[in-house]
């Protein structure tokens, strides 16, 4: 059975039961969310009867996000969405026609690289691309790389993205434990504008 208990205006926490509570927070940038997170977790993990404390954007997974210079691109003659398209079919193929079978199913035709040069960034990053201007150029030349961790699953409540904070309990009940938090909440987090609880 899922309950839902509100404390004043700030914080709504549910629980699945008399073990568990948890608390989302609502708003658009996923680093901004998952920092919030963490924070919201280190308050739940400094009271004695938080166990077990996770948010859903714990398990992200690293990515390598290539980042197109418009400007560089722009003086090759090529657009930010050309380049973009030109690494998605080096990565993901492209369909370059269709085969219809006797019966009059149709299949596509995808050409693309081998899977094993998909995940090779050198390959990747000198890869050859003609502008419409006919210069020749490397992917390298108009992108930069840089880290960070993408989640397992984005999740969103009327199309806002949010981060849910859970943790079980043990030894106080719902309501003292939400109390008790939203006076931890109020004191230690102030959130940015457009998130909320």
């Amino acid at each position: 059975m899922e309950v839902s208990v509100s404390v004043g205006d700030m914080m709504s926490m549910s629980s699945s039961g008399s073990s568990g509570a948890s608390l989302s927070i609502y708003g658009e940038n996923l680093d901004t969310l998952r920092e919030l997170g963490n924070r919201v977790a280190a308050i739940m993990e400094s009271m004695p009867a938080a166990r077990e404390v996770e948010t859903s954007l714990d398990d992200a997974l690293p990515e390598l996000n290539l980042v197109i210079n418009a400007n560089k691109a722009a003086q090759l003659g090529m657009t930010v969405p050309q380049v973009a398209s030109s690494v998605s079919a080096y990565v993901s193929g492209i369909t370059a026609t269709k085969y219809t079978e006797a019966g009059g199913n149709e299949i596509d035709v995808k050409v693309q690289v081998p899977e094993m040069y998909q995940d090779n960034l050198d390959l990747i990053l000198n890869q050859r691309m003609t502008a419409p201007t006919g210069q020749i150029f490397r992917l390298g030349d108009v992108v930069t790389l840089e880290n960070g961790h993408g989640p397992l699953s984005i999740n969103r409540i009327n199309q806002e993205r949010y981060v849910t904070i859970s943790c079980s309990l043990v030894g106080q009940d719902l309501m003292s434990f939400t109390t008790e938090l939203n006076q931890r909440l109020d004191a230690e987090l102030v959130l940015p504008q457009g998130y909320h609880f």
